[in-house]
């Protein structure tokens, strides 16, 4: 074995041994395992000078040693699984996390989820590296600031990757989803995934197991995620609200919700029951009031409209089961809501198209549920839907617009940052038209008029402030009681109905 990669290997161990991922009674075992990745035959453990020591440069030394002696393939997804076999020699065992975490919770609640979060980071599967890619800023608009995240961080397949997964089909989909528990120290696959150095935290859920992650490619602080232990379809109802109320009740610190179960409104996977959490403060969490109502019926129970363009109201009592209860009758009024004016429709051929996007938190010691009210229907002006991004806003945002979207959290892809740039280039007379992609031509006009008479503007920030018009009209499209007199006034009556 060569010198420098005897060096870079125990400096891995060492870099892993502070860290607190090993001991000096690992180091054999360990360079074993590494010599055996790598394949190597020689591994006299002898002594060394560390040339460096950063973890995770260190693991990227080793994967390019892998790649420059073709032990694997130089491409994103070989990489990918030869990260997560190497990270997995120095992440503990899941029953040993998940011990170390309850104990630490008996301690404190934030002890038990900051290890866990440090254990992620530390051990790659939380991606920091690429995370940090990530463009971020904020917007102003009549309903305060909006938040915009262009996602550079979750690599995507090359066309020959695409295409090899296509190949190598070979009708096996093990595990059923990127989300079920079988995805803990998963190798990985075409179409899957590698998760070996992935682990989960067990959490009892109103007489449920769910599975408590961190999510790889962050979207805001602490974003993890609650899983179902069974692979079944998102739903909601009552005990989907018991499920979130008890989450806050556990991790007091977190703010949890879950995406709607209905297609167009909903997430990217509904196929597996699963809410997201973390510590993050939404737009929507900072919104104004319009209207508020005490519900004695309810052991007066707060319920508040608020002023927000995705139709939301607010939930407050310090008894959980009393805001559970409400949350129940208002999603058991809207399955049935319709408002021709409003082009609400509850029910079409025999689609229910009525739902909820709720989010839960606990302040002290009051209990708060958020219920955004959506509606799926599509009609021949609006076959995307009603009220999802109209199809003049695509070119930014066509995707669905969910839980994280719908509190003022923009995820835009990655394609936004290169048209922007060319845009940009178009609009300092530094570059043609043709560079920009024919959905943004429309836009570029717009633009080109709006600020024909100004000089020496910041083209980046005017850039920027416009997507976050895109994005609060977006809000707005969604909404189902719009921010009108007369939509406000429905707004009105709806929840009044729902509280006699």
């Amino acid at each position: 074995m060569s010198n420098s990669l005897q060096t870079i290997m125990m400096s891995f161990v060492d870099a892993a041994k502070r860290k607190g991922l090993c001991t000096d009674r690992d180091k054999v075992y360990l360079m074993n395992q590494l010599g055996y990745l790598l394949d190597v035959k020689d591994r006299q453990i002898e002594k060394y000078v560390s040339k460096n020591e950063d973890l995770l440069e260190l693991m990227d030394d080793l994967v390019d040693y892998a790649v420059i002696h073709q032990v694997i393939k130089d491409t994103a997804k070989a990489r990918e699984q030869f990260e997560t076999k190497i990270m997995n020699l120095i992440t503990p065992m899941p029953g040993q996390i998940n011990d170390t975490f309850w104990q630490k919770y008996l301690l404190n609640p934030n002890l038990a989820t900051n290890y866990f979060h440090q254990l992620s980071q530390m051990t790659n599967y939380l991606k920091t590296r690429e995370i940090a890619k990530d463009i971020r800023f904020t917007t102003n608009s009549k309903y305060g600031n909006l938040q915009i995240t262009i996602n550079k961080s979750k690599p995507e397949k090359s066309p020959e990757e695409i295409m090899a997964q296509k190949d190598r089909f070979d009708g096996v989909i093990y595990p059923k989803c990127a989300l079920c528990i079988e995805n803990e120290g998963f190798e990985g696959s075409f179409s899957q995934a590698a998760r070996q150095n992935h682990r989960l935290v067990e959490v009892n859920l109103k007489n449920e197991v769910f599975y408590f992650q961190y999510s790889p490619y962050a979207y805001y602080k602490e974003h993890s995620i609650f899983i179902n232990k069974v692979h079944q379809p998102m739903v909601m109802n009552q005990q989907t609200f018991s499920q979130l109320m008890e989450i806050v009740a556990i991790f007091p610190q977190y703010f949890v919700g879950s995406n709607a179960e209905l297609p167009i409104v909903g997430g990217s996977i509904l196929s597996h029951e699963h809410f997201q959490a973390g510590k993050h403060i939404f737009p929507m969490d900072e919104a104004d009031i319009f209207y508020e109502t005490v519900a004695t019926s309810y052991n007066n129970c707060e319920v508040s409209l608020l002023e927000w363009p995705a139709s939301a109201i607010k939930i407050r009592h310090k008894e959980a089961e009393v805001v559970i209860d409400v949350a129940a009758k208002i999603l058991k009024n809207w399955r049935t809501y319709s408002n021709e004016t409003l082009e609400i429709t509850a029910v079409s051929e025999g689609q229910v198209h009525n739902t909820v996007t709720p989010t839960a938190r606990k302040n002290d010691d009051i209990y708060e549920l958020v219920l955004v009210l959506r509606n799926n229907n599509t009609s021949a002006i609006y076959p995307t839907g009603i009220f999802h991004p109209h199809p003049h806003l695509h070119h930014i945002k066509k995707e669905n617009i969910g839980l994280i979207e719908i509190m003022g959290l923009a995820i835009l892809p990655a394609r936004i940052e290169s048209a922007c740039n060319s845009i940009q280039k178009y609009l300092e007379d530094q570059g043609p038209m043709d560079d920009i992609t024919t959905e943004h031509h429309d836009w570029v006009l717009y633009l080109e008029k709006k600020y024909a008479c100004q000089t020496n503007l910041n083209w980046t920030q005017v850039i920027q402030e416009e997507i976050g018009n895109i994005f609060e009209e977006i809000l707005d499209n969604v909404g189902v009681f719009k921010q009108s007199q007369e939509g406000q006034e429905a707004f009105i009556a709806f929840i009044q109905s729902c509280l006699e």
